[in-house]
């Protein structure tokens, strides 16, 4: 690589971690937030204030935006134990106690029913959070067992991804806690929905997009 070439790529990556550092100095909640989000994930890792700065900025180096539109905050701790998902804010909702959780509430482990927030400011579902009648057996073995509802911001959803990134989504077998053996199902959306991409967009709400070194995350409701 020529002189010229690392020239460029050092200033790109430069305006990319300057721009994020000051968007994120600048918030003033920043301590509040980096407090409440390290006691939900139990204080693992055991992040500084500064670590916590570092890996938001290592995330935005990596294409994500250090807040929403909502000015929440991505939050670190969710990209750490959630497979590089990233989300802002905080989890929140209904609670579901695990001895696998990756959060905790008042000192008991467990699983809350929303990780947090999508970069355009709709909530994100928790994969991992099951009613409190749950077995540890998941209820689908061909997802054509129910009816799926139409969602309303779908299709937007899926018309802000590039090419690429529909591709990937519509043909990558998914991961759900509610397969009959939780965890890698060997099922596609194109699978489930017969290869109708048209009912695909008005059923599935893509809530993260893949990106590089980020999982992406997709809701279906019945």
């Amino acid at each position: 690589m020529n002189k010229r070439a690392c020239v460029v790529i050092f200033a790109l990556v430069f305006v990319v971690f300057f721009s994020c550092f000051h968007t994120l100095s600048s918030a003033d909640t920043m301590s509040d937030f980096y407090s409440s989000a390290k006691m939900i994930s139990g204080y693992n890792p055991t992040w500084s204030q500064q670590d916590f700065l570092s890996k938001i900025q290592y995330i935005c180096s990596q294409g994500a935006e250090p807040i929403n539109k909502d000015n929440k905050v991505l939050n670190p701790y969710i990209y750490e134990h959630y497979d590089n998902l990233v989300v802002y804010g905080l989890p929140h909702g209904d609670f579901f106690p695990t001895k696998n959780g990756r959060t905790f509430k008042d000192g008991i482990q467990g699983e809350y029913k929303f990780l947090g927030f999508a970069l355009e400011g709709f909530i994100i579902t928790n994969d991992y959070w099951h009613n409190p009648n749950w077995t540890g057996t998941g209820k689908f073995t061909t997802y054509k067992e129910v009816n799926y509802k139409d969602i309303p911001g779908a299709e937007a959803s899926w018309n802000a991804l590039h090419p690429l990134q529909v591709e990937h989504m519509l043909n990558k077998p998914f991961w759900d806690d509610d397969y009959i053996i939780p965890g890698q199902t060997p099922y596609t959306l194109l699978d489930i929905f017969d290869n109708n991409i048209e009912v695909i967009k008005r059923k599935v709400l893509v809530q993260v997009p893949p990106g590089v070194w980020r999982t992406a995350s997709f809701r279906l409701e019945y």
